[in-house]
C-alpha cells in the first residue's frame, strides 16, 4: 500500500506510449504531447529531452547505433510508429531529403523572416532613389537594400 499522495513514477514505456494515437495501425502514430523546436515529438526523461521518434525505435529494436540516426518513410515529424522509421546516416538523411523534394527552403516573401513582399522588391529595382531612403522607405537595412539590387537576395523578383 503506497503512503497518501504518493503514486509510483511510470516507466518511460508507459508514460511515452500514452502519448501516442495509434488509431490506425498501418498509418502514422502521431506524438500528441510535447515538440522540440525543430517540430519532432519530445518527451523527458531523467531531465534530459529526448526525440520522441528516437525513443520510439529504442523502445522497438533497442539502441540506435552510433553516428547514425533515425529517419521517417513518412516525412511525418510526429510520427513515431517503429514501422514508419529506419536507420541511416546523416548523408542518407541528406539524399531521402533531395530524393522527397524537401531540400527547397522557402524563398522570397514564403520565408518566415520575410518583410518585403514581391511586389515591394520590384518597385525596389525600380526606384532612382538612394539605397538610405529606400531602407527607411521600406523599413529594411540598407544591406538589404544593397543585396536586392545587386542580385544577391530577391534573384526571382
Amino acid at each position: 500500500m503506497s503512503p497518501k499522495g504518493f503514486y509510483p513514477r511510470k516507466s518511460l514505456t508507459q508514460r511515452f506510449w500514452e502519448k501516442v494515437d495509434k488509431t490506425t495501425p498501418d498509418d502514422c502514430w502521431v506524438w500528441k504531447a510535447g515538440k522540440c523546436g525543430n517540430g519532432y515529438g519530445a518527451i523527458k526523461n531523467n531531465h534530459i529531452q529526448l526525440s520522441a521518434h528516437r525513443v520510439a525505435w529504442e523502445l522497438t529494436y533497442g539502441p540506435i547505433p552510433k553516428k547514425l540516426d533515425v529517419l521517417h518513410h513518412c516525412d511525418t515529424p510526429l510520427c513515431v510508429n517503429p514501422s514508419h522509421l529506419f536507420i541511416g546516416t546523416n548523408t542518407d538523411n541528406m539524399r531521402d531529403c533531395i530524393n522527397k523534394g524537401r531540400n527547397n527552403p522557402p524563398i522570397g516573401e514564403n520565408h518566415p523572416n520575410s518583410i518585403l513582399t514581391l511586389s515591394q522588391v520590384k518597385e525596389i529595382k525600380k526606384a532612382k532613389l538612394s539605397q538610405e531612403k529606400l531602407a527607411n522607405q521600406y523599413q529594411v537595412s540598407r544591406w538589404t537594400i544593397r543585396n536586392i539590387l545587386n542580385g544577391i537576395v530577391w534573384k526571382e523578383a
